[in-house]
């Protein structure tokens, strides 16, 4: 079973161009029907090419640090020339080298909504002149796409181009859509695994790869058992760790993430009794193994003041709860951490920082030993 290449536009809802690796057909995906129909078709791997002009390539010199020190280090090293705020750019790490893609978190999120949306659900994300090997600059409908050796790169339309080219210098050749697959195809090499250098996966961190409907039902399924969970303690739990208007915005996730889940499908009035009904289909171990962790950390927060969870998300894979968090101060960090290895479990902080909503942190809550 090949790859499934998909080429976005300009904005997300503008034309697609697809590529089955398997038959090599190239597909324009042009109406909203187009569109769907991609979902039905058999592929190993879904990917995303996105327009570069959205996607800056830094190198960065962070190499003697862990990948989680990286990201915040690298945060900080770009801070000053972004056009938006920390809070609103998304950085990705290339592990194979020493540098970053940095990327717009409201764009990256517009595209993968879209692409949601027709019940797709990409495995990576790349801009459009990563894809090109070596040192080589081409013209793409209308754009220049620029690769160097070193990894660095950058796209721009081409009325733009005289500004950023050295001068006297032309435009490079034009490059047809079947041609520049063709590069693709080289840079990812068989099954996607990559051939000489690798471009960076946008989908990184909060933006990691959400698994198709269809695969995995018992995965989906813990998707959306996290947020009935949370809405449930919302409700009930009673420790004035959270307000209606946090409820309000839980229930509204839970409706997004139970159409990811079922696409097409109403949701129904009570998704807790739907949950149950469909989880008594699958195993217990996943489901056990994420109640026992929801317990744990809301163990921790109950006796800790000021603390709100922002976020919860349960990887079954890796049987761990990913919580985004927002402290009142840096000895709260400190408390809950303590707090959840009293409750039996182990509590890995991936980095806290100050923001325009205050002390932000993200952490992982796994089993103890």
């Amino acid at each position: 079973m090949g790859n499934l290449i998909l080429i976005m536009g300009m904005t997300p809802e503008a034309n697609w161009s697809v590529y089955e690796t398997e038959s090599g057909e190239i597909i324009y995906a042009q109406s909203d029907a187009d569109k769907s129909a991609l979902r039905d078709k058999k592929f190993s791997r879904l990917i995303v090419i996105l327009p570069g002009e959205y996607v800056a390539i830094k190198p960065h010199t962070l190499g003697a640090l862990g990948a989680r020190q990286k990201l915040q280090a690298a945060a900080y090293a770009v801070e000053d020339e972004l056009a938006a705020s920390l809070e609103e750019t998304h950085i990705a790490l290339d592990p194979h080298s020493d540098r970053m893609a940095i990327v717009s978190k409201p764009i990256l999120q517009g595209y993968l909504e879209a692409l949601q949306s027709f019940g797709l659900y990409p495995d990576c994300a790349f801009a459009n002149f990563e894809l090109l090997g070596g040192d080589e600059q081409v013209v793409l409908d209308g754009h220049l796409l620029v690769h160097s050796d070193n990894g660095l790169g950058y796209a721009i339309e081409t009325e733009l181009a005289p500004h950023v080219l050295d001068a006297g210098q032309d435009l490079p050749a034009e490059i047809s859509l079947p041609d520049y697959l063709g590069q693709v195809l080289h840079t990812l090499g068989e099954g996607g695994k990559g051939q000489g250098h690798r471009p960076v996966n946008l989908l990184q961190n909060s933006f990691q790869t959400r698994r198709q409907p269809g695969i995995r039902a018992t995965r989906r399924i813990l998707s959306l058992a996290a947020a009935v969970l949370i809405a449930f303690l919302v409700v009930n739990i009673g420790q004035g760790l959270y307000t209606a208007k946090k409820t309000r915005q839980v229930r509204t996730q839970i409706e997004q993430i139970y159409k990811e889940v079922f696409p097409g499908q109403k949701i129904p009035a009570n998704p807790l009794a739907a949950l149950r009904k469909a989880k008594s289909r699958q195993g217990r171990t996943d489901r056990q193994t994420f109640l026992t962790l929801s317990s744990i950390l809301f163990k921790g927060l109950e006796d800790i003041q000021g603390i709100d969870l922002d976020s919860l998300r349960y990887d079954a894979d890796r049987g761990e709860l990913s919580v985004s968090i927002r402290y009142p101060d840096f000895e709260a960090v400190e408390k809950l951490k303590k707090a959840v290895s009293a409750a039996g479990g182990v509590f890995v902080e991936n980095g806290t920082r100050q923001s325009a909503r205050g002390l932000m942190g993200d952490a992982v809550v796994r089993l103890g030993s």
